[in-house]
Order: structure tokens, then sequence, then C-alpha cells
């Protein structure tokens, strides 16, 4: 086995970027589908794309010394394990990660330093609306980037589905549960289980007609609302799955105190996140990291006691934290007791009482 040297590594990693772009336009333009079945000349996939046939050859040759594709006699290119991960219908594809990559949007990205410099999402700066906000006014990216959470989502449902402690839970609520991809799973695992999603109009259409075509139509409510404002009442399990990386900790605090105001006694909070390690171990959380501050307003990606320190100022005691093979944590949580007020004596009563007639006397 070579081992590459650090000067190439590094190389390597710093043309990364113009590789994550080739891959993008080539998949957009749906090569890895069309020479998934046999090589193809770079002129017919030219005529095939409509593209600039020596531009188009330039770009072909750049995913071939990659690896992406393969390149054979007479400018013909073939089909590699990689290519075949950017097609459509593939188990495991990356094909909407990969065009993701290069929506214009995702250029924020290039000025991470700005973002470094004055802490301040380097996309607010440049498009003036929050990326949901922007996300919700163009549906082909919102759909794009829903499609994206759906393959995430894929990659974690297994350890999630098996971590997640359903017991005494008759009616679940997912808050901010987008497209009700969590939602679809425990209600056909759990028969006896009814639901509710919450999220933005935008989002809950979608979601109710998604799970309306599942089947699970008359046991999952889906509600459009904020909710900054107001949580759906008379869960007994409530769920933030994803939801609290993108705010910063006011806000982040402000979806909790919703929660626990609507939550009973005995309903219990399950938040699930990525949790930045405490050790010097590299970890995926830690440069995701670096996506919450370019794209968000103060969101990030935090540890497992900074999660119990948002939790416990909204008025909730954690209680456990159980981590997945597949990275991410849950952490659970339930009402924490409302302290007690000391009952007044009889003569404190009286004289309360009194002050309180002079009060209201009409004048």
């Amino acid at each position: 086995m070579v081992l590459m040297q650090p000067r190439d590594v590094l190389s390597a990693m710093l043309s990364g970027h113009l590789v994550a772009q080739a891959v993008s336009v080539a998949t957009r333009l749906g090569i890895p589908d069309m020479v998934g079945h046999g090589p193809r000349s770079a002129h017919a996939l030219a005529r095939a794309t409509r593209s600039h046939p020596h531009a188009l050859y330039r770009l072909l040759r750049a995913l071939a010394s990659a690896g992406i594709l393969v390149e054979t006699r007479r400018r013909r290119f073939g089909r590699t394990p990689l290519s075949d991960l950017l097609r459509r219908g593939v188990p495991g594809s990356l094909r909407e990660v990969a065009i993701l990559g290069g929506e214009p949007w995702r250029q924020a990205s290039y000025a991470l330093g700005a973002s470094v410099r004055t802490g301040r999402s380097a996309f607010e700066e440049a498009y003036k609306v929050p990326l949901y906000s922007y996300l919700a006014k163009r549906p082909p990216s919102f759909r794009l980037f829903t499609d994206v959470m759906a393959y995430h989502w894929s990659i974690l449902r297994g350890s999630i589905l098996r971590a997640l402690d359903l017991s005494g839970a008759r009616r679940v609520v997912d808050v901010g549960g987008g497209p009700g991809l969590l939602m679809r799973d425990i209600l056909d695992s759990h028969p006896a289980v009814t639901g509710v999603v919450l999220d933005l109009p935008v989002v809950a259409a979608a979601t109710k007609r998604r799970l309306a075509a599942d089947g699970l139509g008359r046991r999952c409510r889906v509600v459009a609302g904020d909710f900054f404002r107001a949580i759906p009442p008379g869960g007994d399990l409530y769920l933030l799955a994803f939801v609290l990386h993108n705010w910063d900790d006011r806000r982040a605090t402000r979806i909790l105190e919703r929660c626990r105001e609507t939550m009973s006694d005995t309903a219990r909070l399950l938040v699930i996140e990525m949790l930045v390690p405490t050790d010097l171990r590299p970890a995926a959380a830690k440069i995701h990291d670096l996506e919450m501050l370019v794209f968000t307003s103060g969101g990030r990606e935090r540890t497992a006691a900074e999660y119990r320190a948002l939790l416990t100022s909204a008025g909730l005691r954690p209680r456990r934290i159980v981590a997945t093979e597949a990275g991410a944590s849950l952490i659970e949580a339930a009402v924490a007791p409302r302290p007690r007020t000391p009952r007044p004596s009889g003569r404190e009563t009286a004289r309360a009482s009194s002050s309180s007639r002079a009060a209201w006397r009409p004048r």
C-alpha cells in the first residue's frame, strides 16, 4: 500500500472544491446515468446534454483523474463505483447531495472568513434573509434541500429508531418535523401510536400529502404553525430532531420553553442531535459546525453539557443521553418540578388583603 505524502494530501484537500463542483455539474447533466450501462464518447455525451464538446471533455477528463469516471481510448468514459452513487434510484445514492453542492446559494461558504471575523452568518449577510426564508420562496431549491435531508435521514434512521424509547407513548408530537420521515417510521413500526407533525405552512402542505399517500393520514395530524409561538398539546412524547442546532441559544431556549409550556408533568421530550465531543478526537460534528456558522444566524453544533444547560434554562430536567452507532445522540428530558411558593401565614394574608382593598378603593 502506497501512502500519500503530506504535500499530496493537502494539495488534494485544497483542490477539493473544484472536484466537488465538477461532480455537481456532471450529476446535474445526468452523466452518471448515461454511462451507467456502458461507456459513452465525450462527443455523444455533449450532444445528449447540449454541452460544448471540448469543454465537457475537459470536465470528464478531470473527473476521470479524480476517480469519479474512467477514461478509455478515443475519449470514451465509463462508470466507476463512485459514479454509480450519483445515479438515480441507486440505494444510498448521493445524487441530490452532489447537485445541492452546486446550488448558487452554497457559494456563501466561500465567505467563511467573514463569518469567522464577525461571528455572523455569511449567507444572511449576502442574501439579507435567513436560509429557510430564502428556500421557502424558491420551491425547486427547497425540494432539493428536503431531498438531501431525506438522504441524511436514510443514513441515520436505523440507529435512531433502535434507540428510540416509545414506552408509554400513545401520541407523539414531532416539532419541526419537516417532511414527516421520522413520524412515518414511528407510525409504521408502532400501530397503536398516533402522531402530530408541526412545521411551517410551506412544508406542512407537502408533508400532509406525503403521509396521506403512505396511508397514515388518519393517524397523523399535520399542523402548519410556528414553534416559536405555540406547540400542539396532548403529546406523551415530544421530538426535536435536528432542530435546535439551527438556532442560537436564545431562540433554542425559546423553542424548548414552548415545549415545556405545553407538556404535561408525565410527558417526555427527546432532542436528537449530533454532539460535539469534548475530547480531541476528529468528529464530523466539528466540521459541520462550520456549515452552521456560515448558513445560520447563531446556529451551531453543541456539546452534551451545552444541551443540558439549554434544557435546564427552559425548565426541563435532562434525564439521559443515548448515543447511536451512526453518530447521532438522543437526549431525553422531562418537565422540571416547579419550585414551591411558601404559604403565607395568617397575619401576612390579612395584611395583603387589607393592602389589596386599599389599592382598589374607588376614587
